[in-house]
């Protein structure tokens, strides 16, 4: 989700489903409530954040922005651009709130996550601190 071609991203979510809508919204909605707004257009933090400070090389093929993402995002006018987030009413975002269903306390179906869990404790794994971590432990 980005307010204009600047690539900015603004969130990156990963659950036991991205197709219950009422997810995906919850999403959204959260987002919109901590930028404020609600933009007109429409691997995780650490993704986002190498993403949004990453620098977008110009190309003479594309009629696209370059730049870094978290500056295009914060200085539209940089970049001929307008900022295009809408203000929004927080009784606005409590109201479709009331719509979302948010993540559960499990990564995965319940069942599965306790019986990994029993599995890790049996064999006497750590939980995974990193990706890496958790690719090892899923190979074993």
């Amino acid at each position: 989700m980005a307010g204009y071609d600047n690539r900015y991203v603004l969130w990156m979510e990963a659950y036991t489903t991205n197709s219950d809508p009422k997810v995906v919204a919850s999403y959204f909605i959260k987002t919109v409530s901590s930028i404020g707004g609600c933009p007109e257009r429409d691997e995780l933090d650490e993704v986002v954040n190498t993403w949004n400070s990453h620098k977008i090389r110009p190309r003479s093929s594309d009629d696209v922005a370059s730049g870094r993402p978290f500056v295009m995002y914060s200085f539209p006018e940089l970049h001929s651009a307008e900022d295009r987030l809408k203000p929004i009413a927080m009784e606005e975002v409590t109201l479709c709130m009331e719509e979302c269903t948010p993540k559960g306390q499990f990564p995965c179906n319940e069942t599965v996550f306790e019986l990994c869990c029993l599995l890790m404790e049996e064999k006497g794994w750590d939980a995974p601190a990193d990706p890496l971590a958790a690719a090892d432990l899923y190979i074993m």
